[in-house]
């Protein structure tokens, strides 16, 4: 091999948005590299959301603990539960927690059926005050098992006389027809019982987090005539969740809501109504008047003169301060449809450089676009295994979204991931105003990360049951110390599972794999639901073949977790 392969080979992989449309627009499909079920899974704090997401965003049982005055028993190996430790600093997550640990024998018998009733008993038993929702979060042990969890919860609820509903948290099933996020919407809004409807209500559905107050959405719908906008996040009590049914019609903000929304059309008769985060103006101006329409009104009556007017005014203070100096990348950990971002910056003359997303179907609009307006625009899969060869584009001077800094140190910074929604014009202006302000500050090292420390409460309850916990304990998910132990060794390390125990391993048990030094090759499996069911070993084979030619490894080493544990895989055959 030469010079010049040696370097080819062992580069990030990389497609120009002119290459990818061409792809889209013809015969071929999706690059590998771009689909997830294709490839390893890489681990980088770049893509720890992925992988963990319940370590800086809503995976399922941070989701699942919304709804008001509910808690959680978590059925698990003990080390499925790492990452819900870290949620014990933020909101009071961790005091609504309870675990009932699994052991082989459960697996193997079932036994733990039996027991989920007693354990969810005794832990409403322990609470001060008594909860409006027991919420029993399942793992992939449950998935492979075919655990009747339905009728387990029917079972659960009649011994403590409150609702009791299953949250699935099925990395296997994360790129199927019904993905965990999905999933723990529709069993969140399913709660919600028929009650007499408010013409003058209407729920924002979608996020777990608030729309922003100053978003121009609330007075849109009150010039609407709509008095009371109501959303999961705003609700205090058990009684304010009760009255979203009370609604006249549901705006669904995010796709991962939209089949809970139809639940609720059929179930109780809320119709929905699909509104998109846009930052383009004229686009949103156009998704209003449409919303004005199906409201029976006349544009003019909910048009948003004002706002668009800033929106614009900020966007135009911005261009003409730093539209020459702003090369751009764009990650896909933000508040954004990370292609139509790109698109309405690129619209506006700005330059963006890098993307670092994983397209699906419905980007295929921008990608075209943006092969139109900026051909040259790169695209990356932080998850891709060759993606551990990226190196920081010096002529990047500023990175949009969390991941995105991430790989852009020394780059001006917005992550633009806030807790709070932003929305409509309010988005756009925002925008453009905090990159301004991302601009005007001095350049700097890798962000900090805040490290919240957990408490120790000497007053927590004693669990009455073996292997209940009502505490959250320090479960460690690389408990032989394999990974670990492999990490400096200079191998690639895999993952066996679904995504979850490779990112609990390196965002919770690994501290090298944070500090910024060379890293570690480490990658999940990226198993799948049909993987496990039909023990697809040659694909898996097939992965790490591939990412071994990519990587300048000496050896590769395999890392069990339950998965394959359940499904009986037999490591020497498969090494």
């Amino acid at each position: 091999m030469n010079e010049q392969d040696a370097k080819q080979r062992y580069e990030a992989y990389v497609i120009t948005a002119e290459e990818l449309a061409a792809r889209l627009g013809g015969k071929q499909a999706m690059p590998d590299e771009l689909r997830t079920d294709a490839h390893l899974i890489c681990n980088t704090p770049a893509a720890i959301d992925f992988n963990s997401p319940g370590a800086q965003g809503f995976g399922v049982k941070r989701a699942g603990l919304s709804v008001p005055g509910s808690i959680m028993l978590l059925v698990s190996p003990g080390c499925c539960g790492r990452n819900t430790a870290a949620l014990s600093g933020s909101g009071h997550y961790g005091e609504r927690f309870a675990y009932l640990a699994l052991d082989e024998t459960d697996i193997v018998t079932g036994s733990h059926l039996q027991k989920i009733p007693e354990a969810v008993r005794a832990f409403v038993a322990s609470r001060a005050e008594r909860p409006s929702v027991v919420m029993i979060c399942l793992t992939c042990v449950d998935a492979l098992l075919g655990t009747d969890m339905e009728r387990v919860c029917r079972k659960a609820e009649a011994a403590v006389g409150l609702p009791v509903r299953p949250c699935y948290m099925y990395a296997l099933t994360r790129e199927s027809q019904h993905p965990p996020m999905q999933a723990v919407r529709e069993t969140i809004y399913g709660l919600l019982r028929p009650r007499r409807k408010d013409p003058r209500q209407a729920n924002l559905l979608g996020f777990f987090t608030p729309v922003a107050a100053d978003s121009e959405l609330f007075s849109l719908l009150e010039r609407a005539g709509i008095r009371k906008v109501a959303e999961l996040a705003r609700c205090q009590t058990y009684s304010d969740f009760e009255a979203l049914a009370a609604a006249n019609f549901n705006l669904v903000l995010a796709d991962e809501a939209m089949s809970a929304a139809l639940a609720l059309e059929k179930r109780i008769g809320i119709p929905a109504i699909r509104l998109r985060r846009l930052y383009a103006t004229d686009k949103i101006a156009n998704q209003y008047r449409a919303l004005a329409h199906i409201l029976g009104l006349g544009a003019e009556a909910i048009a948003m003169e004002n706002e668009r007017e800033r929106a614009e005014q900020a966007t135009a203070d911005f261009c003409a301060q730093y539209g020459k100096k702003a090369v751009i990348a764009i990650g896909s950990r933000l508040n954004a449809n990370p292609f139509e971002l790109a698109l309405a910056l690129v619209r506006r003359g700005l330059a963006v450089r890098e993307l670092f997303a994983v397209p699906t179907a419905a980007d295929a609009f921008y990608i075209r676009q943006l092969a139109k307006l900026a051909p040259a625009t790169r695209i990356y899969s932080t998850l891709e295994p060759a993606m551990l060869h990226y190196r920081e584009d010096a002529a990047v001077s500023l990175a949009i979204g969390a991941d995105a800094c991430a790989l852009h140190p020394h780059a001006k910074k917005l992550p633009w991931n806030d807790a709070v929604q932003p929305f409509g014009y309010q988005a756009a202006q925002a925008l453009f105003e905090n990159m301004k302000n991302a601009m005007r500050q001095e350049s700097s090292g890798a962000a900090e990360k805040k490290v919240e420390a957990e408490t120790d409460d000497p007053h927590r309850p004693v669990s009455p049951m073996p292997k209940l916990s009502l505490a959250l304990p320090p479960f460690a998910p690389d408990t032989a110390g394999a990974a670990s132990v492999l990490y400096p060794l200079g191998g690639m390390t895999v993952i066996v599972d679904a995504g979850g125990c490779a990112g609990n391993i390196c965002g919770f048990d690994e501290p090298r794999w944070q500090e910024g030094g060379s890293p570690s090759a480490v990658f999940s499996a990226g198993l799948r639901d049909m993987d496990a069911i039909m023990g697809r070993d040659e694909h898996l084979v097939e992965k790490v073949r591939a990412a071994a030619t990519c990587l300048p490894v000496s050896f590769v080493g395999l890392v069990g977790t339950p998965v394959p544990a359940i499904i009986a895989t037999d490591f020497r055959a498969l090494c």
